[in-house]
């Protein structure tokens, strides 16, 4: 029975054995007696950091290596990061001063890094182990942020032909220096601005905190350099004691004097054709194009435009390259009015589409001259008769509670006779319209025949008017060149035309301060809101209000139709991912009543700090209690102490992990309150 005994507890120990390893009796057990408080230390500062070593066994330890590894946040390269203990004796505990400089980069944490210990027995075999220690950072350190704060060019303006300079000042405004600062230029063109034999980067070894340094190209205006604001844009790359890579984009606007698109000056002149014809009649559009400036058009296009019930005989497109400022061109159409034509008055355009030489077709730019046609059936050309040729009022619209000019082009299209007393009077709708100081009515004494008359009047529009398309009715009173006020059938000569305006009110869009927090952190939500209002008197149809330059699920609100005198709220959850300064912008976009859309943009600019991290390691753990050794023992006895002892570990580690739990769970509780 006692055999059987002895077999099964022999088992056990064989089972056990398989995941405890017993330590070795001539082995010395070093370790960290952990300190009651973790010790506190400041980025980019030299410190003195402090250990207790214990030899917690019955063996001296020689030669013993204490090194500090893992996760801290000392400088390796200019600390002691290591420390030596000739002897240590059993039991006996010895205080390590390590000399150390804190990185300036560190982060504003609790570390939990590794302790290495190296040593050996009275015996010479080595032995090897590691223990945890724990230190605070406290980081008041801005990470450098480089700037260009100031730049310039040799002269205010950049001179076709002539060799300039650029010069940017950066700056480095954090508290760490900034290391291997490269500046790269982009955005030359011969349109614009040109390095003159120099290269598009520029090395700045270091700039340290709170200091300027400077950096400069050569370079010129291009060949082909036009007059205007020219934008080049610096790339700026650095990185900070630890080899963080920062980068920032920085736009840089200069004004160069190079060729004068502005003042191209391109008239429509000698413009022939005639105003009243037949059906099946062939006739020609002549016109001359005049480039009257002192610059030389890249692109000319001359176009006539006309009604579908004319056929053109010729091309009615021609493209010019090269047109020599001061020179003129002549372009003939060869049109004809269809046979199936009724008698009425039909519209049609003289145009010329041009840019200047060093100027793109992004920039053309119209000309046009209207061009009037009356086609009056075979019995007709001895009645008189008066139409509006057509009109202009300066614009597409005109604004309410202000004057205009109205031009009115009427026409005798009678090829025979005259008109004569004649008597306009124009009628607006709902009394929108009040001629400024004249009357309603004006008198023309006579017309020729197929002459076009040109009459200016002076009108205002009311203040409270609509945005909507008005009508003005003129009526035209008169007599034929006989002074016969009155037909064969005594029908008065009279005619009226209805023209139409278009009024618009002043749209005023107000917007409140823009709200973004001060303090935006990496991988937290924030919110972009503001207020905006209509201030002015006609409804905003279609109202949109959209962000540009920041991540959000909510990048867009539709208003719709927004009403004057109201206001409205924006606000858009974002989120931010990385850390740095950047740019955005709220968009509002909307239509008048006419259709004409507007657009009003609010640009911001957002810093992300990085995220705050809380580290559980701020609550050290018990320290693990080395086992102390047991004098050796033979028989039955040891066996069972020995079974005995296997147990209690396992239940001291099963207790120790539970307790580390409930720790890190209270530590938890703690966080979320």
């Amino acid at each position: 029975m006692r055999k059987r005994y002895i077999l099964l507890i022999m088992a056990l120990l064989m089972v056990m054995s398989q995941t405890v390893v017993f330590a070795d009796s001539l082995e010395p057990l070093v370790g960290i007696v952990t300190a009651g408080e973790t010790q506190i230390v400041t980025a980019g500062e030299a410190t003195t950091y402090e250990m207790t070593v214990y030899n917690n066994s019955t063996n001296v330890a020689n030669s013993v290596s204490v090194t500090i590894k893992g996760d801290h946040p000392f400088k390796s390269d200019i600390s002691s990061m290591s420390q030596k203990v000739d002897r240590l004796n059993p039991k006996e505990k010895e205080t390590i001063t390590f000399n150390l400089y804190v990185s300036p980069v560190a982060e504003q944490r609790y570390y939990e890094f590794d302790v290495q210990f190296d040593y050996e027995n009275r015996y010479g075999a080595s032995y090897s182990t590691t223990s945890k220690a724990y230190v605070e950072v406290i980081n008041s350190n801005v990470e450098p942020i480089v700037g260009i704060v100031e730049y310039r060019s040799g002269y205010d303006s950049i001179q076709a032909g002539v060799e300039d300079g650029i010069v940017m000042y950066l700056k480095n405004t954090g508290t760490i220096a900034a290391k291997d600062v490269r500046v790269t230029l982009s955005g030359f063109s011969n349109t614009g601005i040109l390095l003159d034999e120099d290269v598009d980067t520029k090395s700045i070894q270091s700039i340290e905190a709170n200091k300027s340094e400077l950096a400069s190209y050569r370079i010129k205006a291009g060949e082909n350099a036009t007059t205007g604001v020219k934008t080049l844009t610096a790339n700026v790359v650095y990185i900070d004691s630890y080899g963080n890579e920062y980068t920032k984009e920085v736009p840089l606007y200069f004004q160069v004097d190079g060729v004068d698109t502005t003042g191209v000056n391109v008239e429509i002149t000698n413009v022939e054709y005639p105003t009243s014809l037949k059906p099946n009649q062939s006739f020609d559009v002549t016109y001359t194009i005049e480039n009257n400036s002192s610059v030389d058009l890249d692109y000319a296009e001359f176009v006539v435009e006309y009604p579908s019930d004319f056929v053109a005989k010729t091309p009615a497109k021609k493209v010019v390259r090269g047109m020599k400022a001061g020179e003129a061109q002549q372009f003939t159409v060869s049109l004809m009015s269809k046979s199936s034509m009724s008698e009425q008055n039909y519209d049609g355009w003289a145009k010329v589409n041009y840019y200047a030489k060093g100027d793109t077709s992004e920039n053309m730019q119209t000309i046009n001259s209207y061009l009037g046609f009356f086609v009056e059936d075979s019995e007709s050309g001895s009645k008189p008769k008066l139409i509006i040729d057509h009109y202009d009022y300066g614009g597409e619209n005109v604004l309410a509670g202000e004057n205009y000019t109205l031009k009115l082009f009427i026409e005798n299209t009678s090829t025979a006779e005259y008109t004569r007393n004649i008597k306009v009077t124009l009628t607006g709708e709902e009394s929108v319209f009040t001629p400024v100081d004249s009357s309603s009515s004006f008198f023309i004494n006579s017309i020729a025949p197929g002459a076009i008359y040109e009459h200016e009047v002076v009108l205002k529009t009311k203040i409270d008017a609509s945005v909507k398309i008005y009508s003005l009715t003129v009526k035209m009173e008169y007599e034929d060149g006989n002074g016969n006020a009155y037909d064969a059938t005594e029908t008065p000569y009279s005619e009226t035309e209805n023209l139409s305006i278009a009024v618009a009110q002043p749209v005023r869009l107000e917007t409140a301060d823009l709200i973004i927090p001060y303090e935006i952190y990496a991988g937290q939500p924030f919110y972009i809101e503001q207020e905006f209002y209509n201030m002015g008197k006609s409804t905003m149809y279609n109202m949109m209000v959209k962000v540009e330059g920041v991540e959000t699920s909510e990048s867009s609100y539709f208003v719709g139709n927004f009403e004057a005198g109201n206001s409205d709220y924006y606000s858009a959850q974002s989120y931010a991912y990385e850390e740095g300064s950047f740019d955005g912008k709220l968009i509002y976009s909307f239509e008048d009543a006419l259709g004409n859309v507007s657009t009003h943009e609010e640009p911001f600019t957002y810093t992300v700090m990085p995220a705050m991290e809380m580290d559980f390691d701020k609550y050290p753990m018990e320290d693990e209690m080395f086992p102390e050794e047991q004098p050796a023992d033979t028989g039955l006895n040891k066996i069972i102490i020995g079974g005995i002892l296997v147990i209690a570990v396992v239940a001291i580690v099963i207790v120790v992990r539970k307790r580390r739990k409930a720790k890190l769970l209270k530590a938890m509780e703690d966080l979320d309150e």
